[in-house]
């Protein structure tokens, strides 16, 4: 009826309205029922597919808690663990992701405490990959002295720095005053290429600092080198 007619009950959908629908396929085995012919032949079909980069960006602006957003760059295929096939209940998806997040951010940062609730959202196989990746925090900068700019020694590990970008997101959207941030922008000018680019671009996702990093030739000098001077700001209000 809201297809076709563009009614409910007695009520007209007005002309500026849009009809979008979403639903899962056929072959996920998730309450889908195959579409008649004739209501198919009326929609624009699109199919969504899962998108570590996409969800990288979603997950930054969003809170995501910083071990997860960690575990999926470090390791992108865990992002999505869905197969029609299997009958494990629990399975990696990123709305699964989400409630894990939830878990380290309302529960406990210490897997030991909630590995079982961990394990009830994304399975035994992601839960255990999961917890390996948290061992590796014993070993990165301290957060604080990095923003703070007493520490100087920067991990050359790849796993290592994996693990600290996202603890130094969480801290800059925490306490994102300018000279904070400027040490903190000292001390990634240290990082291989590749992590100061994957930090500057998560730092551009935090509104709250953009102000700081304005005034920070290093910042500047990158965005011009990516060109992306004229379109990072765009957003933002006006200063005073």
């Amino acid at each position: 009826q809201i297809t076709l007619d563009r009614v409910i009950g007695e009520h007209k959908l007005p002309e500026n309205c849009i009809v979008i629908a979403a639903g899962n396929r056929v072959t996920d085995k998730s309450v889908a029922y195959k579409m008649p012919k004739a209501l198919a032949n009326r929609l624009c079909h699109i199919e969504i597919k899962d998108d570590v980069d996409s969800w990288h960006k979603w997950a930054v602006n969003s809170g995501i808690h910083r071990i997860v957003t960690g575990f999926i760059d470090y390791n992108p295929s865990a992002l999505m663990g869905f197969s029609a096939e299997a009958e494990d209940n629990a399975f990696p998806t990123p709305r699964a992701w989400e409630m894990v997040s939830n878990i380290f951010t309302y529960v406990s940062e210490d897997i030991s405490e909630v590995f079982p609730l961990v394990m009830g959202c994304i399975g035994s196989d992601a839960a255990y990959a999961l917890r390996a990746w948290c061992e590796i925090y014993k070993n990165i900068p301290d957060v604080k002295r990095i923003f703070d700019g007493t520490e100087e020694s920067v991990p050359k590990r790849a796993e290592t720095l994996y693990a600290l970008i996202p603890d130094m997101v969480s801290y800059a959207r925490r306490n994102g005053d300018e000279e904070k941030i400027n040490n903190s922008i000292e001390f990634a000018m240290g990082m291989p290429v590749e992590f100061r680019n994957k930090l500057f671009v998560d730092y551009l996702g935090i509104k709250s600092i953009r102000r700081c990093l304005k005034k920070n030739s290093s910042f500047n000098d990158w965005l011009m080198r990516n060109g992306l001077e004229d379109e990072c700001y765009e957003d933002d209000e006006p200063e005073d």
